[in-house]
């Protein structure tokens, strides 16, 4: 995995302490809690915009100061459940955020505040949830951070000759792997997004894994083994603990 930037490593200061200060109870996806009406989940990825040239150091730290406020104000309003920084060796992933919403445009709303969103240094990339497997929890250590596997799925070009039949059965095995894999050393967190014009799927996270592992059970779902899915994999930095509280061993 590639070191992270310096310009990153100033994100990863402010999401160590959202990460600590923003968890919910755990819950469902499929029934979520009302926040004044019904709401979704919806994962977000920050990515990279604009470039922070001209700006001084203190600039940079009232920012940073005000973009964790923003996380913090989510997090008494009950609409944030994590949030964390990504190593993307390409640098455009910069993190991620977890949050319910009535609606995908009630998200302006959200990072109206935030001063990367606002000059454009930050940009939000949102995806509806359909499916979870795993949930984040109160149950972390807050002086401490830890690193995941993070995975990035995306639709490919489907084979050939594939039929209605193959895809749902692919698709039906696909799921019955993740379940297996569900563990407490291994698969942490799934989503399943709904359909979206960027082709992605969703989202996994994995416990740090020694060596090629992580890639070696992500090469193994058979949707991605069959390329109908491609994959991108990354470090991803939240609380120590945040996904430990789940079933599996």
């Amino acid at each position: 995995m590639s070191t992270i930037s310096r310009w990153h490593r100033g994100f990863l200061a402010v999401f160590i302490l959202a990460a600590a200060a923003a968890q919910l109870p755990s819950q469902e996806v499929e029934t979520p809690r009302e926040i004044g009406k019904a709401s979704h989940r919806f994962w977000i990825l920050l990515t990279s915009g604009s470039t922070p040239s001209g700006l001084e150091r203190s600039e940079i730290e009232m920012m940073q100061r005000d973009h964790l406020a923003n996380f913090k104000r989510l997090f008494e309003l009950e609409k944030l459940s994590a949030a964390g920084p990504l190593g993307d060796p390409d640098r455009k992933l910069r993190g991620i955020v977890c949050v319910d919403a009535p609606e995908k445009e009630a998200l302006k709303e959200y990072f109206a505040p935030d001063p990367f969103v606002e000059h454009g240094l930050l940009k939000v990339e949102a995806y509806q949830v359909s499916e979870q497997l795993g949930e984040f929890t109160r149950d972390f250590d807050l002086s401490e951070m830890e690193e995941f596997h993070f995975v990035v799925v995306r639709d490919s070009d489907k084979k050939a000759g594939d039929e209605v039949g193959d895809v749902g059965e692919r698709m039906s095995s696909t799921h019955e792997y993740l379940n297996s894999i569900f563990a407490k050393d291994k698969l942490r967190l799934a989503m399943q997004f709904e359909s979206n014009d960027d082709h992605l799927v969703g989202i996994l996270i994995f416990k740090k894994q020694e060596g090629e592992k992580a890639m070696e059970l992500v090469s193994k779902i058979p949707l991605v083994d069959t390329g109908h899915w491609s994959f991108s994999i990354m470090p991803l930095y939240m609380s120590k603990g945040i996904l430990d509280a789940q079933s599996g061993t």
